[in-house]
């Protein structure tokens, strides 16, 4: 069973980097209850970044996902973001990442 949509609302809050950072990646737009989806926060136009992205991903109901952040290069700005969701959507997960 899929989560609806899941998530296709994603707020990246902090009015330098905003425009700046890119999210890509099949785990923004579509997971499986159940399994592990996947998402890249890509901050390298923001150099330099300070520290690592908070990342918040909330179900409607209030309910919060945890999201696992891994940096492959701990040189360069950018992360790869892991969750499960562990119950259906009738809609988008809520996606929040700030500095």
């Amino acid at each position: 069973m899929s989560v609806g949509q899941c998530p296709i609302k994603a707020f990246v809050t902090s009015q330098q980097i905003a425009d700046k950072v890119s999210l890509t990646g099949r785990g923004l737009s579509s997971a499986q209850i159940g399994e592990v989806a996947h998402f890249t926060i890509d901050a390298i136009q923001v150099l330099p970044v300070g520290g690592k992205p908070e990342v918040n991903l909330m179900y409607h109901d209030g309910f919060s996902v945890p999201v696992t952040l891994n940096q492959p290069r701990t040189e360069e700005p950018v992360w790869l973001a892991s969750y499960t969701p562990p119950k259906a959507s009738q809609g988008p997960l809520n996606l929040t990442v700030k500095w």
